[in-house]
């Protein structure tokens, strides 16, 4: 095969690549003017190929905040041997803006002279978008934790902290910056403390549910070793990473309080049962200006 034939299915093939893959690619020239602009270039943009040759990219597809930075892009590109990457918007012929990702590499001819600058994108506007999305989704279920009287505590399949929510901080005395990454096992007295460990380990590996989704009283511990009892929910979520939330509520207080109850009633029933007690000793009792006398005599007569 001759080398003019060879040339020949070298520029094929890389034509045929150029208009097959949806990545948009663009070739400029020394002066930033678009040499070929290929069909991922025409689907992004809605200009076709014929509307885009001869022109400077900077000319009308980037925006007007930008066009500065992409000309000194270009010149950076265009003076080194290294690939520059950026990211900058292009305006497509209806006026939407599109986010990309550029990698640029400048083509040179053997004796060093610049033959041109080859521009690769990858459109991330709607990865952007649903990034941005799921950054304010957790901003707002976070907001939503942190409003809750109750305290919110998420772990991994490890034990470790993941979140710490205000309530939290305020139940057991730690910032959250002082637990993150830590094992829950922080907040537990023995034997708790000791065998949590075990406990995720048994979970993981049979499945078997004692704590998930059911309320039980536990025993917590705060930052400075007091004791106390809480009631604890635990949730479990397999969805994306395999994480669980814990909801923990103080009921230290409520407990002295129904102690103290149920001891006033106490006190008021003894006093009660003692009250009638007295009441009907009174009663069978003689009374000092009524004295047994006359029972007496009528034994007597």
């Amino acid at each position: 095969m001759h080398n003019e034939e060879m040339n020949e299915i070298g520029e094929r093939f890389v034509e045929e690549i150029l208009d097959t893959v949806e990545t948009p690619i663009a070739l400029l020239d020394g002066d930033g003017k678009i040499v070929r602009f290929n069909h991922g270039c025409e689907s992004l943009t809605g200009f076709a190929e014929s509307e885009a040759i001869g022109r400077r990219v900077w000319d009308f597809l980037i925006v007007d905040e930008e066009i500065e930075l992409e000309k000194q892009v270009f010149d950076q590109t265009h003076s080194q041997a290294l690939p520059t990457h950026f990211t900058n918007y292009w305006k497509t012929k209806d006026g939407e803006r599109r986010l990309l990702r550029w990698s640029n590499k400048t083509l040179r001819r053997s004796d060093g002279d610049v033959l041109g600058i080859l521009a690769t994108a990858i459109d991330i506007t709607d990865l952007t978008a649903v990034e941005h999305d799921l950054s304010s989704s957790q901003a707002f279920l976070r907001s939503i934790i942190d409003l809750s009287p109750i305290a919110v505590i998420t772990i991994n399949k490890r034990g470790r902290i993941l979140s710490f929510s205000n309530a939290a901080e305020e139940t057991f005395g730690y910032s959250e910056q002082n637990v993150l990454g830590k094992n829950i096992n922080v907040l537990m007295p023995e034997p708790d403390h000791s065998r949590h460990d075990r406990y995720i380990k048994h979970h993981l590996e049979t499945g078997e549910c004692k704590v998930i989704g059911r309320a039980r009283r536990v025993k917590a511990q705060r930052k400075n070793g007091e004791e106390f009892a809480a009631m604890l929910h635990v949730s479990e979520f397999k969805d994306g990473p395999h994480i669980f939330a814990g909801f923990v509520e103080d009921i230290s207080e409520k407990e002295e309080t129904e102690k103290t109850l149920e001891e006033t009633q106490f006190q008021l029933q003894h006093a009660g049962r003692s009250g009638a007690t007295g009441e009907s000793e009174t009663s069978i009792a003689p009374q000092p200006n009524q004295p047994l006398t006359p029972a007496a005599r009528r034994v007597g007569s």
